[in-house]
């Protein structure tokens, strides 16, 4: 790919590149980025977008940081920070409470949000991505994830893999990898 063969300067020592149907997943070793995996993605029902609106289907177009890893699985030894899915898991998307809007949150109660035990196949594995975090910004959508492959051949905004793809990177990446998201 074009990105490796340029000289990119990305203050993080992991990224993964998503380009159309495509993801890259790469590591700085000595000032040379190095491929660690490269396999087909799924994203937004509707596209990728700079300018997303809440429930779009579209997938923001940027570059996020990787917040942490998480799943209804065990960890498979990532050296991500890893949370596990229980009944009472859910991500928020009330923008009423900003202070838990597009966050993790553990409630015995219904929450307004993705409740996450309800996307076995999707959220075997998944790592959250960094967008809408820092300013949170009502409107533009909240719970978007590298996540599973389900059943469908897109998402709501996410991008997907393979979850053997998804389980080989878990086992490589590490905490503050990047990723870019781009139209083809």
């Amino acid at each position: 790919m074009e990105f490796f063969e340029m000289n990119v300067k990305c203050k993080c020592n992991q990224i993964i590149i998503v380009e159309g149907s495509k993801l890259y997943f790469a590591d700085n070793e000595k000032n040379k980025w190095k491929m660690i995996l490269q396999t087909n993605c799924i994203y937004g029902k509707n596209g990728f977008s700079s300018c997303r609106i809440a429930g779009d289907k579209t997938t923001p177009i940027g570059v996020f940081p990787l917040l942490y890893a998480f799943g209804t699985e065990k960890n498979v030894n990532t050296k991500m920070k890893y949370r596990k899915i229980t009944k009472n898991s859910y991500f928020s998307d009330d923008e009423e409470n900003l202070k838990e809007y597009n966050t993790w949150v553990e409630s015995t109660k219904p929450i307004n949000g993705e409740h996450l035990i309800d996307y076995p196949k999707e959220y075997h594995y998944g790592i959250v991505i960094g967008f809408n975090i820092n300013p949170k910004i009502k409107g533009i959508g909240s719970s978007i994830f590298l996540h599973c492959i389900g059943d469908k051949n897109y998402t709501a905004g996410c991008i997907a893999i393979e979850e053997a793809d998804m389980v080989n990177m878990l086992e490589k990446i590490e905490n503050g990898a990047w990723i870019f998201i781009k139209k083809k």
